[in-house]
C-alpha cells in the first residue's frame, strides 16, 4: 500500500486543527486510525493475493 498522499496529510492536519478547535474528539472519525488500517488491510490483501497465487501454481503442476 502507498503512503498517505499530500492530500490525505493534509486532511489529516485539517482533522487535527478541527478536533483541537471543537474539542471533541468523539464526533469526528480517527482519521490517522482510518489511514492505519488502510494500510493494513492493503497489506493484508497482498499477502492474501500472493498466497493464494502461490497455491494455485503449485496445484498445477
Amino acid at each position: 500500500m502507498d503512503h498517505p498522499t499530500e492530500r490525505e496529510w493534509a486532511s489529516i492536519a485539517e482533522h487535527t486543527r478541527a478536533s483541537n478547535f471543537t474539542g471533541d474528539l468523539l464526533r469526528m472519525p480517527p482519521y490517522p486510525l482510518i489511514l492505519t488500517l488502510r494500510t493494513l488491510v492493503g497489506s493484508a490483501e497482498v499477502v492474501t493475493a500472493s498466497h493464494i497465487l502461490f497455491l494455485s501454481a503449485a496445484t498445477e503442476y
